[in-house]
């Protein structure tokens, strides 16, 4: 089984209900949006900017659920859990150094 990471749009975030919206342009084209799954996430919810580029990966190659990866240096975040001192600007998170942690859910 591979897990793949994709670069994402959002397009929609809501704070107060975790919603979250984006697109895959590289997996799904620039028309498709899909919804971040709510598995492994709690409210208080910290969601990305709109505009924002966020890491996903999904469950299965027709993304049926799909995950938001965050990072140890995620920034831009809105939200009651967003680190202090962010303005919720464009935020491009760096693959290459950034320390990915991910729980597998069956």
């Amino acid at each position: 089984m591979h897990i793949f990471a994709h670069r994402a749009l959002v397009t929609y975030s809501n704070s107060t209900t975790g919603e979250i919206r984006v697109k895959v342009p590289s997996v799904l084209g620039v028309d498709s949006e899909v919804t971040i799954s709510y598995i492994g996430r709690k409210s208080p919810w910290a969601v990305p900017a709109i505009g924002d580029q966020i890491l996903v990966t999904a469950d299965d190659p027709n993304f049926t659920n799909v995950f938001w990866v965050q990072t140890d240096s995620v920034q831009g975040l809105t939200g009651p859990q967003g680190p202090a001192g962010t303005n919720g600007t464009n935020a491009v998170y760096d693959t290459a150094q950034a320390v990915i942690s991910m729980q597998v859910f069956r």
